[in-house]
């Protein structure tokens, strides 16, 4: 009792969202096939304008639904994520989630990135706060940082390419309902904001090295001392065993 007494002092500023018309129907599409074939399948074209705003102002930004199972689009509270226009920030962010605090287990997923952080692992913003829709109240979201320059040097990191494994063949797959069994080997290393690594000579020779540093280790060329740093990689999995953060450890959620 005295926890909740002490919670409801507490002033959390709350994120404004304003959206055409026009814009919701587009979305409500998009989230009704979603929820027919079971999987939400996402395309440069599903972003939509909108207007972002706290007390510190507002700005533009483009939106699109979130997720990939509709755990995020199933309530009247839909995931979004959200990109600011005109190289704008946003919290100190230009992209960013915003999405129910169900879909990631609630306090933990706040836990799991400050253990993250006190290892100097690299950690995402993680908060919570009031979110309005048109001015209607949704309730408590959860704010979650995407991956980009901003992210890296919060981290303490130079500027450097993010890696990942392509999930686009898995969730063709599971969309058609296909046998998913081999998936993992079916997949590739690739990178986030490929054209702007392009364009910068160091991170694109970077991005060509550690692309193949992690296709060789998903082909078995090579081993994991070859390719991690083995001290950072255990206490990565040492976090994830002790608050049980499975849907982190998924291939296709590793970053």
């Amino acid at each position: 009792p005295y926890n909740y007494l002490i919670g409801l002092k507490q002033k959390v500023d709350p994120i404004y969202l304003e959206l055409k018309y026009k814009n919701i129907e587009r979305l409500a599409a998009k989230r009704n096939a979603a929820l027919q074939s079971r999987v939400l399948v996402r395309s440069e074209d599903d972003y939509v304008n909108g207007v972002l705003s706290n007390k510190n102002g507002a700005l533009g930004i483009k939106l699109r639904l979130k997720g990939d199972w509709t755990d995020h689009l199933n309530s009247n509270k839909w995931s979004f994520r959200i990109k600011t226009k005109d190289n704008k920030v946003f919290l100190g962010m230009k992209k960013f989630s915003l999405q129910s605090p169900g879909t990631r287990n609630y306090i933990w997923e706040y836990l799991y990135h400050d253990l993250l952080r006190k290892e100097g692992l690299p950690s995402l913003r993680y908060e919570f706060r009031p979110l309005f829709l048109n001015g209607k109240n949704l309730g408590i979201y959860a704010l979650e940082e995407h991956f980009d320059k901003i992210l890296l040097e919060s981290n303490k990191f130079r500027e450097g390419p993010i890696l990942k494994l392509s999930e686009n063949k898995l969730w063709d797959m599971r969309r058609d309902s296909r046998p998913t069994y081999d998936e993992f080997y079916k997949t590739f290393s690739t990178g986030f904001k490929l054209n702007y690594l392009d364009k910068k000579p160091i991170l694109r020779k970077n991005f060509f090295l550690a692309n193949k540093l992690l296709n060789d280790f998903h082909t078995k060329k090579l081993s994991t001392s070859e390719v991690f740093d083995i001290e950072l990689l255990a206490n990565y999995f040492a976090i994830h065993d002790l608050l049980n953060a499975k849907h982190a450890l998924n291939w296709h959620n590793m970053r």
